[in-house]
C-alpha cells in the first residue's frame, strides 16, 4: 500500500495540518514497516476489529482526530499514526443510525481538517445520522473539513481553550524541474490535448494552469461556505462576510461570530444537552436561506424552532411596524420626487425645442446680415468709383454703415439729385484732391 502527493491535492486545513498529512504520506512505507512488528498476541483480525465509536449509556461518542484523509487504511493504524479516515467515519454513521442502542450522538473533534477529496461524501453520511438521531459537536480544535462536519451539530460547544473556523481551501503546488535539470535529468510533458494534466511537478506552472486550480478552489470554498450556512441555519453572505476568510477564532469571538454555540466541556455537553426534537430530525427547504452558490437551501426544522420564531416574531412586531410605516414615507416621499421630475423633464424638453428655434433663427439672421452687408459693400464701392476714390471696406456691420453714410454725403454733394455738374477742370481737380484728402481720413480697416 502506498501513498502519494504527487497529483496536486485542494486542502481544507490549516497550512500545520498539511504539513502533518505530507509528512505522514511521505514515511507511510516506514511507518507501515514499523507497526507490522507489533506483538505476535495481537492477531491481524484483533487489529482490524477496532471500535469506531465509544459508548456512555445511550450516548455514542465518535472521535475525529488528527488529518482527514481519504485513504483506506485499517481504524487501528490511523489511529497510532494520528489520523482518520473518511471510510472510517461513513461506516460509523451508518452503523450508528441502525444502532437500536444509540438514541444520540456526539462528535468529539480535535482536528486541523484533512482533504476535499472524501468529505462531501463523509458530510452526507453524517446528515443522514442527523436524519435519525440528534447529533451534537464538542471541539476542541475544529478547522476547516473537520468543522466542515462538526457544524451539522445542533448543538455546538467550543473547549475554554480551543479553536474553531480555517474556512477556505488551499494548495501548495511545486516544481521539481529545476532540480531535475541539475541532476541532469531533463523532464519532457508529452499531451494529447492542450488541457491535459496541466499541472504536475515537472514543468513551471503556466498562467492558464493557475487559473484553473484557482476556478476549482473558488468553487469548493462557495460549496463550504452554503454547507456551513446551512449547518448552522444562517444566511450564506454572512458566513461568506464574518466567518470564511479563513481565521481561526477562539472563545467569545467564537460564539459572537456564531461559529459554535457555548465554550464548556464535553462532560457538560453529555450531562446538559437535551436534543431539539425527541425523534428524528427532517430537512426541509428553507424559504428564508438563499445558498452562495444559487443551489436550492436546505436547513432544519424543528418544533421547538418554530415556535421560538414565532416568539421571535412577536417581540419585534413594534419595530416591524415602525419599519413599514417608514417605508410607506419614503415611498410617498419618492413619489414625490418622481412628479417633480417629471414636470422638470417636460420643461427641460420645451426649454431644448426653444433653444432649437433659437438656434435656426440666428442661422438664418447671419445669413441675412451677412446679405446686408454685401450689399453695403456694393453700394460704397460703387459711390467710391463715381467719385473717383479707393475705399477700403470695413468688416462689420457697423463700420460698413457708417462709412456709406459718409460717403453717400459726398456723393450727394457732388451729385445732387436735378443739380449742374461742375465742368470747370480747375474746380474739379481741386474738388478731387478734397475728396481723396477726405477719403483718407475715413479709411477704415
Amino acid at each position: 500500500m502506498s501513498i502519494s502527493l504527487n497529483k496536486p491535492e485542494l486542502w481544507l486545513g490549516t497550512e500545520s495540518s498539511l504539513a502533518s498529512y505530507q509528512n505522514f504520506c511521505a514515511n507511510y512505507e516506514e511507518k507501515l514497516a514499523a507497526n507490522m512488528k507489533l506483538s505476535s498476541s495481537d492477531s491481524p483480525q484483533s487489529l482490524l476489529e477496532q471500535d469506531l465509536y465509544i459508548k456512555q449509556g445511550d450516548v455514542a461518542i465518535v472521535p475525529i482526530k488528527g488529518e482527514l484523509v481519504n485513504e483506506d487504511i485499517p481504524v487501528v493504524l490511523a489511529k497510532l499514526w494520528g489520523v482518520t479516515t473518511y471510510n472510517s467515519l461513513q461506516e460509523s454513521f451508518y452503523e450508528l443510525a441502525e444502532d437500536k442502542d444509540v438514541s444520540r450522538v456526539i462528535l468529539d473533534i480535535n482536528s486541523g481538517g484533512g482533504s476535499v477529496s472524501g468529505i462531501d461524501v463523509t458530510h452526507s453520511a453524517l446528515k443522514y445520522l442527523k436524519s435519525k438521531k440528534p447529533v451534537a459537536t464538542f471541539a476542541d480544535q475544529c478547522h476547516s473539513a473537520a468543522y466542515w462536519l462538526g457544524s451539522l451539530g445542533e448543538k455546538f460547544v467550543l473547549a475554554r481553550l480551543g479553536s474553531v473556523g480555517s474556512i477556505g481551501v488551499v494548495t501548495f503546488l511545486l516544481s521539481h524541474k529545476n532540480r531535475l535539470i541539475k541532476e541532469g535529468i531533463t523532464p519532457t510533458v508529452i499531451r494529447s490535448v492542450d488541457k491535459k494534466c496541466l499541472v504536475n511537478p515537472y514543468e513551471d506552472l503556466t498562467d492558464t494552469a493557475k487559473a484553473e486550480v484557482q476556478e476549482r478552489a473558488d468553487y469548493i470554498h462557495g460549496i463550504f461556505v452554503n454547507t456551513v450556512a446551512q449547518n448552522r441555519l444562517l444566511n450564506p453572505e454572512y458566513v461568506k462576510t464574518n466567518m470564511a476568510d479563513g481565521s481561526s477564532y477562539f472563545g467569545n469571538e467564537a460564539v459572537n461570530r456564531h461559529f459554535v454555540d457555548s465554550i464548556d466541556t464535553l462532560e457538560s455537553l453529555l450531562s446538559t444537552w437535551q436534543p431539539q426534537a425527541s425523534g428524528s430530525r427532517n430537512y426541509q427547504p428553507s424559504s428564508h436561506l438563499t445558498t452562495f452558490n444559487g443551489e436550492p437551501s436546505m436547513s432544519v426544522t424543528a418544533p421547538e424552532e418554530k415556535a421560538a420564531t414565532e416568539v421571535t416574531a412577536n417581540t419585534f412586531q413594534p419595530e416591524i411596524a415602525s419599519l413599514q410605516a417608514q417605508l410607506k414615507e419614503q415611498a410617498t416621499k419618492l413619489a414625490d420626487l418622481t412628479k417633480q421630475n417629471f414636470t422638470l423633464s417636460s420643461r427641460n424638453t420645451e426649454l431644448e425645442a426653444t433653444n432649437k428655434a433659437l438656434a435656426s433663427n440666428l442661422v438664418d439672421a447671419n445669413q441675412t446680415a451677412d446679405k446686408y452687408a454685401e450689399l453695403l459693400g456694393s453700394a460704397i464701392q460703387a459711390k467710391a468709383a463715381a467719385l473717383n476714390v479707393e475705399a477700403y471696406l470695413p468688416t462689420d456691420i457697423a463700420g460698413l454703415e457708417a462709412l456709406n453714410q459718409q460717403i453717400d454725403m459726398k456723393f450727394q454733394q457732388k451729385y445732387p439729385a436735378g443739380g449742374v455738374a461742375v465742368t470747370d477742370p480747375k474746380a474739379m481737380e481741386s474738388e478731387t484732391k478734397q475728396e481723396i484728402d477726405w477719403m483718407s481720413r475715413i479709411k477704415v480697416n
